[in-house]
């Protein structure tokens, strides 16, 4: 499949994008990143049609958005200027909210993870460097979930607890263990529950 090409340039960016849906290769002048930004934005159901879909899914981390549009949007930079084009422009959508900001993507993977498939602190933080997100947003948004009392890990572990409350405790410490949880974490619940 052959694809059509798009010259786009500005004072900062000289670069190359392949597109799939115009009719024929077309070159555009920017005066400034501002307004190339605007026309990709305005132009981004033309240019990656799933792009609503996938975000109407989940929120997602930056790196994830990223990810996708790298790999329906094809970039291919003359300046080698990629990284530095995504960040332009993912910068451009959270702050149009198209899409989410970081913040938003912690708050809303750790709430999920509480309730459906609870996580120890540990293993959230992992789930979420593994997302590609800075550490210092998620240690934020984590004080701000426990001092608002939004996040406990007894409380998660009570979550999983129920869920093997009919099957063999010797499973739902494995099922523990899997999911990050520490002993000294596990043995509290225990003390808990034998005191009720």
């Amino acid at each position: 499949m052959t694809r059509n090409k798009l010259h786009l340039f500005s004072p900062t960016f000289e670069f190359l994008v392949y597109l799939r849906l115009l009719n024929g290769p077309q070159e555009l002048r920017f005066d400034s990143d501002e307004r190339m930004m605007t026309y990709l934005v305005n132009n981004l159901e033309t240019i990656v049609p799933s792009f609503r879909r996938f975000l109407s899914l989940r929120l997602h981390s930056r790196r994830e958005v990223k990810n996708y549009l790298k790999k329906k949007f094809r970039p291919g930079l003359i300046k080698g200027e990629q990284e530095a084009f995504f960040q332009l422009l993912l910068d451009y959508l959270v702050e149009e909210k198209i899409t989410n900001s970081e913040e938003e993507f912690v708050a809303f993977w750790i709430r999920s993870r509480s309730h459906n498939t609870p996580r120890s602190l540990y293993g959230l933080k992992y789930e979420l460097k593994q997302k590609g997100v800075d550490q210092k947003i998620i240690d934020k948004v984590i004080e701000e979930l426990m001092a608002a009392s939004e996040y406990d890990e007894l409380t998660a572990l009570e979550r999983l607890y129920q869920r093997y409350r009919h099957k063999d405790k010797e499973k739902f410490y494995q099922a523990a263990r899997r999911h990050r949880f520490s002993w000294e974490t596990i043995k509290k619940l225990d003390q808990k529950l034998s005191s009720l």
